[in-house]
């Protein structure tokens, strides 16, 4: 098991497409997939130690060409930021469509985990209740017709499906799990808003993630930063001293109107530019004031 893992690691580190894969959008309840791929944060990268580096037909002839028989996938999960062999059986009796019953589209999960709504207040009576939406904890990440790939696609759909039921996959970070969760947009329900939550969108938002603390994809510099302040701490505690003299009043009065230096170590400038271009506004669905059409969102959506 450990030399399978091993080996999977190895192909992931050598693809130089390795941002790339297979996205797996949907699982469909009892088919071989159920319960070894997970919606929105497995991407499938290789299969039967072919790399996927771009779209074409292997993939689903891999599926065509091994009936019955186990195709060991590499899996990339976004979420954890590690990769995973998982072995599927394509099957054409499982009772539902395609063979290995997912549903697909090639991209890169650069930016998968940006484009993510999260939940903030939900208010009694309100759609966003009626659907059990739940309070900071709950992270809208698409729905199983659309793609959302940009901040306002969310807003679009809400509008252009105002009093009819839509379907929308919701993370939840207490449960660590994703449901699908159906809700009627009604700006009419007697509070404010189409959806009576208030959602919030930007980089204090974003799911939390391994990726966030620890992932080489996202901080290269993460392991300098944390040696460089290391090293200032020791300097410091070096230079210390104790200083057992009166204090002059004086001295502390001219500190306190003295500005101090800001220290910016522990931020860097990629991470205070991406704050700054980071829209933490918190946003109330109001109405239909987005001109985005919702066709500019739409895909071709795959089965396997």
């Amino acid at each position: 098991m450990g030399q399978q893992q091993s080996q999977s690691q190895q192909i992931f580190e050598n693809n130089p497409y390795n941002k790339n894969g297979y996205h797996v959008l949907q699982v469909h309840p009892n088919s071989p997939s159920t319960g070894k791929l997970v919606p929105f944060f497995d991407f499938i990268v290789a299969a039967n130690q072919v790399i996927f580096e771009k779209e074409d037909s292997r993939f689903s002839d891999t599926f065509k060409s091994n009936i019955g028989k186990p195709v060991e996938l590499i899996v990339y999960n976004i979420k954890s930021d590690t990769t995973r062999e998982v072995s599927i059986t394509p099957s054409t009796t499982w009772g539902g469509q395609g063979l290995a019953g997912i549903s697909i589209r090639y991209c890169s999960w650069e930016k998968t985990l940006e484009n993510v709504w999260h939940v903030l207040d939900v208010y009694l009576n309100s759609p966003a209740h009626d659907a059990e939406l739940q309070t900071r904890l709950d992270y809208i990440i698409g729905t199983p017709d659309l793609i959302l790939n940009e901040q306002e696609d969310f807003f679009t759909l809400i509008n252009n499906n105002m009093y009819r039921p839509i379907q929308l996959y919701v993370y939840s970070s207490l449960t660590e799990q994703i449901r699908l969760v159906t809700i009627t947009p009604n700006k009419n329900w007697g509070g404010s808003g189409s959806l009576g939550c208030d959602i919030g969108f930007g980089l204090l938002h974003r799911i939390p993630t391994k990726q966030m603390l620890t992932s080489p994809m996202i901080n290269q510099n993460s392991q300098q930063q944390q040696q460089q302040q290391q090293q200032q701490q020791q300097q410091q505690q070096q230079h210390q001293k104790i200083n057992l003299h009166p204090i002059n009043p004086s001295s502390i009065h001219q500190q306190i109107l003295t500005p101090q230096k800001e220290d910016n170590n522990a931020i860097t400038n990629d991470v205070q530019q991406e704050i700054l271009n980071s829209n933490l506004v918190e946003q109330v669905i109001n109405g239909p004031n987005v001109a985005i059409s919702s066709n500019d969102s739409q895909f071709s959506k795959v089965q396997l």
